[in-house]
């Protein structure tokens, strides 16, 4: 029974049906937990939604499942090993959270929405602090905190101003070596003169 049960597991893998493999190969493991091919099929089954994450573009559910599931078998089997390899499709799937997430963050960016974007951002950042996005990610902050307040009542510019200056501080101090230190300077000083004027206007 374990033979064909196992058998009929991979065939699955044969045909590239991972929805269905994954269902196969994790019943194996449950109904025999004892086999000497459990771990295995714990790994196909975990490999198959690994195999089911999409483009990054796309609902990432399937992404998040793989991610649980090859944790999940590390869990069960610290001393596997696939350790190795579980651990890099791990960060390969992480990654591709994160370019959904920074996709999805920009996006206010490139359409105009600079308050919302200043604000995606920022949640960009505080969930993917050592991002790879990161630089521009703060730049964005800085641009869009910037085009805001030059788009905004004279009332307003003054605070929103302060704002994009102290972004710009953050930007400096995170990345002193960036390529676009030259072109956040601009915003900066840009962004002084704009709070000077808006202050005096404000006084009238």
């Amino acid at each position: 029974m374990e033979d064909v049960y196992y058998m009929y597991a991979e065939a699955n893998l044969c045909i590239e049906d991972w929805y269905m493999a994954r269902y196969t190969m994790r019943n194996f493991s449950k109904t025999f937990p004892t086999s000497d091919r459990a771990e295995q099929a714990e790994y196909e089954a975990a490999l198959c939604s690994y195999r089911l994450s999409p483009e990054s573009n796309l609902d990432q559910s399937d992404t998040r499942t793989a991610m649980d599931e090859l944790q999940l078998f590390l869990d069960r089997h610290p001393n596997t090993i696939k350790k190795d390899t579980c651990n890099a499709m791990i960060n390969a799937l992480r990654s591709k959270l994160e370019t959904k997430a920074w996709n999805g963050a920009k996006l206010y960016f490139t359409t105009g929405k600079f308050q919302s974007a200043t604000k995606a951002l920022n949640h960009f950042m505080g969930d993917w602090p050592a991002s790879i996005y990161g630089e521009e990610a703060q730049f964005l902050i800085l641009q869009s905190q910037f085009l805001y307040a030059e788009r905004s009542t004279l009332r307003r510019q003054a605070e929103r101003y302060a704002d994009a200056i102290e972004s710009y501080f953050t930007f400096a101090a995170r990345y002193p070596d960036s390529a676009r230190l030259q072109e956040a300077e601009s915003f900066h000083r840009k962004s002084r003169l704009g709070l000077e004027r808006a202050s005096k206007e404000s006084d009238i």
